[in-house]
């Protein structure tokens, strides 16, 4: 007999504000000082740094999109806590879009002072919050 039974874990974001999501979900995409981590059930305990970038959340409901800025993942075998310094949930772009303007936003972060970083980063989130209907904050 086949099994279909779809694993899932515990999956925590946290912002200094406010826990933004908690719930049993099938996989996450994170966006990890080394690249794009997929975090399953049953994943090898590791520790990443969180960098600006979207987080793909698949949940047995559908899909969830956030994007993040700073932080640490804790992953173990039975879940995941992300703390991050920076959040929006992201209701109606798509995770291409949502990657290309981060993509666009990192493009101009080369060569700036770290005021510089600090501050078109915060521009960014806040274009996040108030710019777009589809966007609320976390």
């Amino acid at each position: 007999m086949e099994n279909n039974r779809v694993n899932h874990f515990l999956f925590e974001l946290v912002s200094p504000e406010k826990p933004v999501f908690s719930e049993q979900v099938v996989s996450v995409v994170l966006p990890s000082a080394s690249g794009a981590l997929t975090v399953m059930a049953n994943h090898a305990p590791l520790v990443a740094s969180i960098v600006l970038g979207s987080m793909y959340v698949l949940t047995s409901s559908g899909e969830k999109l956030f994007a993040v800025c700073g932080g640490v993942a804790n992953i173990t075998s039975s879940g995941c806590s992300v703390l991050v310094e920076r959040v929006v949930v992201v209701q109606h772009l798509s995770f291409h879009d949502l990657e290309q303007r981060i993509l666009r936003v990192r493009a101009t972060l080369e060569g700036d002072s770290n005021d510089g970083i600090s501050h078109k980063i915060e521009d960014f989130f806040h274009q996040l919050k108030v710019g777009d209907a589809g966007l609320t904050e976390a």
